[in-house]
């Protein structure tokens, strides 16, 4: 493939254009965090450079990337003391780990070479580098088109669903899984050397995809990628491209060499994955499917509304602006639409006419599912019973695009009556446009302030796009992705490295106390403003973020196990001190949120070796001293008191692993 590209160097140009953005973002230090929110003047300061931190993205500036911070901090250990007891880092949230599995985590390359501003930036823009050049890899490979390859890959990218959710596993699970299709594609068309490389390659993007972990994401894009596969490889078959022992070979190969990886990884990881599987929540999750309300797939048709106005659209329909974003899924309406050209764009013997028919097969699954409910047996034989539907959109929102730029290319090189493509461009035009009112009526029911020129700029834009697309089908697709452009890149604000946190009177505090010789005393903060800038500081720290449940450790605070439901999960834990209290009590917020009551001189407390609370507000123990006082978060005064050891003081909590 790179001699062919040699030969026909304007298919690198696209990926040498992203290279380098990427790495002048990587040279600058800058990145998308909302982590300046976390600052004393919750980012005001001169670091950001556009656009505003969202705080609504709360699973980055309050989980990820303090834990990142934490990671380099400590010289990127396996384990770190974060949350209730020791927790393997390597396991979830996408985070920097100095052992064998970086190899299949690119993103995390930087660290430990790159001072962590520069790494942090190339970590950030690398996972979307990678989203963008698995996806134009793939569709060159099934359509054979530099044009349609590379505005499909800007169009897919340009999804507010993708920006909303920026992580690592967003972007890896369909990035990854699109290369090694892509790879696979070519190994089973080649022979020789060339077969044994292509495969090897598979096996490699295969193993990334699998260390994504996040089986949401991972499930929902593996199937949707996986069908289309298996849609472009069957004309191969057919046409003799492929051979059956060349699809042998390349899957003993593939599935060989990646089983090591995989298989090291899980046998290694047992007890942390373990504990995941045998959670409340999201181990004993179970979706029935049929819950996803219908508007879902058209509400980032109104992505300029919540990013000009998010805050006041929070919980008008939709649980807020990550939980209701989508893709641009004008592939869902032109399934009413393809029939009828179908006859004229997929005659027998086409190669793309298998890639069409995978991805309406894909997306009838995903689309029954949300809508629906899929039978039990086949829920559970595709894992779609533990996807929750919103999740599962990052599948559809895949297929549905294949579908889109397959069916546009097959309308640019095959002759379709006039009559049919006006006929197919009417029902296309009528359903992205009733899509488009039915929610935009919704939003008005509901007094949600979206205005009449959102709501024009919306319509115009889908039927502006569907009218051309039966007859300029690449400048159709061309106007989503700018418009998906538009309305997804601005959630990203620009900010010039990650000194507003790590410099801020909180962290720089922990960090002092926690350097004075001597000094090797655990942490607690009260807030989840705090407990994460405790985090960022790099501190053994109590009330961090639990990724999975320390069992061993949870029982030292509730040996009867009596609020099991509420710890045994993936858990925000938000502690407070409550003098009062002759033992410690957890309550269930949330699904994924738990609060810890305890007294602050809890003799429990004294089996993990709190020595430090933080708090936002003046508190009196017998076991602590005289607070020293810094700015917290938004200016609001942070108390950093020494806790005196009640009983002998332990490292109990923190040892089982």
């Amino acid at each position: 493939m790179l001699a062919f590209m040699r030969q026909k160097r304007r298919y690198l140009i696209f990926p040498a254009a992203v290279l380098i953005a990427l790495f002048v973002f990587t040279a600058l230090g800058i990145s998308g965090s909302s982590s300046p929110l976390l600052a004393n003047d919750a980012g005001s300061d001169d670091t950001v450079i556009a656009g505003l931190p969202r705080a609504i993205r709360s699973d980055e500036w309050i989980v990820h990337t303090p834990m990142v911070i934490s990671q380099v901090e400590n010289g990127l250990p396996r384990y770190g003391d974060i949350g209730v007891g020791s927790h393997d880092m390597s396991v979830l949230s996408d985070l920097p780990v100095a052992d064998w599995t970086r190899i299949f985590h690119p993103n995390h390359w930087a660290y430990g070479i790159l001072p962590i501003d520069n790494a942090y930036a190339f970590d950030w823009w690398s996972v979307a580098a990678f989203l963008l050049l698995g996806t134009y890899a793939f569709l060159l490979v099934v359509l054979g088109s530099l044009r349609w390859s590379v505005v499909g890959a800007l169009a897919f990218y340009g999804s507010p669903f993708l920006h909303w959710w920026y992580t690592g596993s967003s972007f890896g699970s369909i990035g990854w899984m699109a290369f090694a299709g892509a790879c696979l594609l070519l190994a089973v068309t080649s022979s020789g050397r060339r077969l044994v490389v292509f495969a090897l390659l598979t096996s490699y993007f295969l193993s990334c995809f699998a260390l994504t972990i996040y089986p949401p994401f991972q499930i929902a894009a593996g199937i949707g990628v996986g069908i289309v596969t298996a849609g472009a490889l069957w004309p191969r078959w057919r046409e003799g491209l492929a051979t059956f022992r060349s699809t042998i070979i390349s899957g003993a190969i593939t599935g060989g060499v990646a089983l090591v990886p995989i298989g090291a990884y899980l046998v290694t990881r047992a007890p942390a994955m373990n504990a995941i599987s045998q959670t409340v929540y999201p181990g004993a999750r179970v979706v029935s499917g049929g819950e996803l309300p219908w508007s879902h797939l058209f509400s980032s048709w109104f992505g300029l509304n919540y990013i000009t106005n998010g805050s006041n659209l929070r919980g008008v329909i939709f649980p807020n602006e990550s939980e209701g974003s989508s893709f641009l899924l004008l592939g869902v309406t032109l399934l009413v639409a393809v029939p009828l050209v179908w006859r004229f764009i997929a005659p027998l013997g086409d190669r793309l006419r298998g890639v069409i028919i995978a991805a309406t097969v894909a997306m009838s699954l995903f689309l029954t599912q949300m809508f629906v409910g899929l039978p039990s047996i086949i829920a559970k034989l595709t894992f779609l019973s533990i996807v929750p539907e919103r999740r599962a959109l990052i599948g559809l929102g895949f297929t549905s695009l294949v579908l889109l730029v397959s069916v546009g290319t097959l309308l640019e090189r095959l002759p379709v009556p006039t009559l049919a493509r006006r006929l197919a461009g009417v029902v296309f035009v009528a359903a992205s446009a009733t899509g488009v009112l039915g929610l935009a009526q919704d939003f008005r029911a509901a007094d949600a302030p979206v205005g009449n020129k959102m709501i024009a700029v919306a319509l115009l834009v889908a039927v502006g796009a569907t009218s051309l697309y039966f007859w300029r089908p690449l400048i159709s697709v061309g106007l989503i992705a700018a418009f998906g452009l538009l309305v997804s890149l601005p959630v990203n604000p620009l900010v010039n490295g990650l000194s507003q946190t790590r410099d801020s009177a909180v962290a720089s505090m922990a960090r002092s106390i926690a350097d004075e010789p001597g000094e090797t005393g655990a942490w607690i903060g009260e807030t989840y403003f705090i407990a994460s800038l405790l985090t960022t500081a790099g501190v053994q720290n109590l009330s961090g973020v639990n990724l999975y449940p320390n069992v061993p450790a949870w029982e030292l605070i509730d040996p009867d196990r009596e609020f099991e439901n509420a710890w045994n999960r993936y858990a925000q834990a938000v502690w407070s001190f409550d003098a009062s209290s002759n033992a410690p009590v957890v309550r269930l917020v949330q699904a994924d949120m738990i609060e810890v009551s305890v007294n602050p001189c809890d003799p429990v407390l004294d089996k993990f070796n709190v020595r430090h609370l933080v708090t936002p507000r003046r508190m009196q123990g017998s076991c602590l001293s005289a607070p020293s006082e810094v700015i917290g978060p938004e200016g609001v005064p942070a108390y950093f008191y020494e806790r005196s050891p009640v009983g002998t003081p332990s490292n109990e909590g923190w040892t089982v692993r």
